[in-house]
């Protein structure tokens, strides 16, 4: 199955634990994205909140 790439429209829970798992594999000293944060992320116009997903599952992320 290939990687597909979409638009975060809404964040949910599955979104704040995707991120709670990958943000910590780029850095041990910055935390993850609180929900509020992410939500800020995903409602601005000036931004973007892209998830990467593998047969369903969030598996990368890109602001």
């Amino acid at each position: 199955m290939p990687v597909t790439v979409e638009i975060a429209k809404v964040v949910d829970d599955e979104v704040v634990a995707a991120l709670n798992t990958l943000i910590p594999q780029l850095s041990s000293s910055n935390p993850p994205p609180t929900r509020e944060q992410l939500q800020k992320i995903v409602s601005s116009d000036a931004t973007l909140l892209l998830l990467a997903r593998l047969d369903g599952r969030i598996i990368g992320s890109l602001t």
